[in-house]
């Protein structure tokens, strides 16, 4: 569990605050893009600093009471009462499609069976329930959804192409592939939960330490950035892929096992900006820009 250090007259850390203002700001045009007004958010949030003080942040393992959750985050007494006896009801279930595709493509890049001399994944037959194909590898993934559900779906999200021959080619970058909506809305929350996550658990100085490494450049040409996100595309899928290889290696090595109940999430992003979109919200304080409230 974690520990609360709470003295009188404290002020969080400015540039802790500096980073959350920063951050935010995606956050907020994300939210605004998809009509999430700023009294709605209050409430998820208000919900979400109840929920985490009364799970993660118990003394000794002591039943957690109003007073102190209130005490911890901020949030009146009452509203702390109101959120621990109901939950907002969101759907908590994978997004059709999630885990399977993904299983599905996974299998696909690294199973010897349906990969070249090369690694890469070959080409399927479109139909064979008893050899190799693209309905044979949905049906080891799951009996129980049509392969030509699935299919549909991946030619939907641009993720396979099938040709005049009948046979059906993944596409290289599938794995980084552009979803829908609704997978895009969860890797969304998945890939900014874990990084985030990750971070804060270096930053709360925990052992060991999670990976999490960027490169930075500034001082670019459009056509330096171009380059460079082509590069950084194909290095990805790379590692990506060299990766889902040894996981998928040692996740069947482990199948079975009681200690198998652990996760991990590598990923990679690429961000084209402006000097400015930095370098104005990191300016020295004499600016007035990044003034933090308690700040006069």
């Amino acid at each position: 569990m974690h520990e609360i250090k709470k003295q009188s007259g404290y002020r969080p850390a400015t540039e802790v605050v500096k980073a959350l203002r920063f951050l935010l700001r995606p956050l907020v045009k994300l939210m605004l893009n998809h009509q999430i007004t700023y009294p709605f958010i209050i409430k998820l949030l208000k919900e979400t600093y109840v929920e985490i003080a009364e799970h993660e942040y118990k003394i000794n393992r002591k039943k957690q009471t109003d007073s102190r959750i209130s005490l911890i985050t901020g949030v009146h007494r009452k509203d702390v009462k109101a959120l621990r006896g109901s939950r907002f009801n969101y759907e908590d279930e994978l997004p059709a499609g999630v885990t399977l595709g993904g299983q599905l493509v996974a299998r696909w890049c690294a199973d010897e069976k349906y990969t070249d001399e090369q690694g890469k994944p070959l080409p399927l037959p479109r139909l064979g329930k008893n050899k190799i194909s693209f309905e044979s590898l949905v049906r080891l993934i799951n009996k129980d959804i049509r392969p030509r559900s699935i299919l549909d779906e991946f030619i939907r999200l641009n993720i396979v192409h099938v040709c005049d021959d009948d046979n059906v080619w993944l596409h290289e970058d599938a794995l980084i592939s552009d979803e829908g909506i609704k997978e895009k809305a969860f890797y969304l929350g998945l890939n900014l939960h874990d990084h985030i996550a990750a971070c804060t658990h270096n930053m709360a100085g925990l052992e060991p330490s999670m990976l999490e490494r960027c490169l930075y450049y500034d001082k670019l040409t459009p056509e330096d950035v171009e380059t460079l996100a082509a590069e950084a595309r194909k290095m990805g899928v790379e590692m990506l892929l060299a990766l889902n290889n040894k996981a998928l290696e040692l996740q069947k090595n482990s199948k079975g096992q009681i200690e198998a109940n652990k996760r991990i999430n590598f990923g990679l992003y690429f961000m084209r900006g402006e000097m400015s979109d930095f370098y104005s919200h990191h300016e020295s304080e004499e600016t007035n820009k990044t003034k933090i409230p308690w700040e006069k």
